[in-house]
């Protein structure tokens, strides 16, 4: 795996707060969501940045469909080759349609392959080999991701037609990062209402 690999959740830094509230046994599948988002907001920031260092998506759109072989030269120059493989795949899907079609079908990509590791690495423990508890896993991701989407979409879009890529606005407030465990006390020390006073 590449030092850079933004979009693998096997990451050994970007992606921990994650992993760690998988290893929490005490931890449902909302809580591991909500760190989930933490981890990809943490992502989204960084995104704008790589490929302002790094070479242009646009570099991808005319080898994709004229020349897998001068493809293949191409996504060797990609550090994030994760992304850079995800965009290739959009282009063959959204063919001549644009640019606009191509970024949107990466950004959906992004997304699925996001749950679908997710969910991969759920079903290495106990409390989720059920099928239900992994379905709920991914309903709940794929809610809570969704409004990843657009952003993921107008950061690629702009790399795609070589323009200037504004930085990422996060899409829930900042907070100091919690452990599993205190993701856990938090929803469990939810105020409760007094049955006594129920009318």
């Amino acid at each position: 795996m590449a030092e850079n690999e933004y979009l693998d959740l096997g990451h050994p830094r970007r992606w921990q707060q994650t992993r760690d509230a998988l290893d929490d046994p005490a931890c449902t599948s909302s809580d591991i969501v909500s760190v989930a988002c933490e981890d990809l907001e943490g992502v989204c920031e960084k995104l704008p940045g790589v490929l302002r260092r790094g070479p242009s998506l646009a570099l991808l759109l005319k080898p994709v469909l004229e020349s897998p072989s001068k493809a293949q030269v191409v996504l060797s120059q990609f550090t994030e080759k994760g992304l850079a493989q995800v965009v290739e795949a959009a282009c063959k899907l959204a063919g001549g349609r644009g640019v606009a079609a191509v970024a949107d079908a990466a950004a959906t990509r992004i997304i699925d392959r996001l749950i679908d590791q997710l969910d991969l690495r759920a079903g290495q423990y106990d409390r989720f080999r059920s099928f239900e508890m992994r379905q709920q896993l991914r309903d709940e991701a794929a809610e809570a991701f969704r409004i990843y989407r657009e952003p993921l979409r107008n950061i690629i879009e702009a790399s795609l037609r070589d323009g200037p890529i504004q930085p990422y606005k996060r899409r829930i407030p900042l907070r100091p990062k919690l452990t599993p465990r205190q993701v856990t006390n938090l929803s469990v020390a939810a105020p409760q209402r007094d049955p006594t006073h129920a009318r």
